[in-house]
């Protein structure tokens, strides 16, 4: 066994499987978010220990909602008012004069 599979069966020897329930198809999606979470936990824990996951710091994990961010100063027509066209038209009437 390489090294890389050797860090991956650390996180699967300490998995719990999730217990079967009354309802077929809530069970088999549960247990597929599970085992989705920790082959992708696998992965991650066996990349650090190589140097090889580069994640940037404001990923969001698979499954989350997303967060809308403020818009920030430094944006495009940060602090402008109006609809696209009508910048478009005043931008064209600056042209035109």
């Amino acid at each position: 066994m390489c090294a890389w599979q050797a860090e991956q069966s650390k996180v699967w020897a300490c998995a719990k499987v999730p217990a079967d329930s009354d309802d077929d198809q809530e069970a088999t999606e549960a247990e597929w978010r599970w085992f989705c979470g920790h082959a992708e936990a696998a992965m991650r824990r066996a990349a650090k220990c190589y140097g090889s996951l580069r994640d940037p710091p404001g990923r969001r994990a698979k499954g989350t909602t997303h967060q809308a961010q403020p818009v920030s100063a430094k944006a495009h027509h940060a602090g402008k008012k109006g609809t696209f066209a009508l910048r478009r038209m005043l931008k064209l009437q600056g042209r035109v004069r």
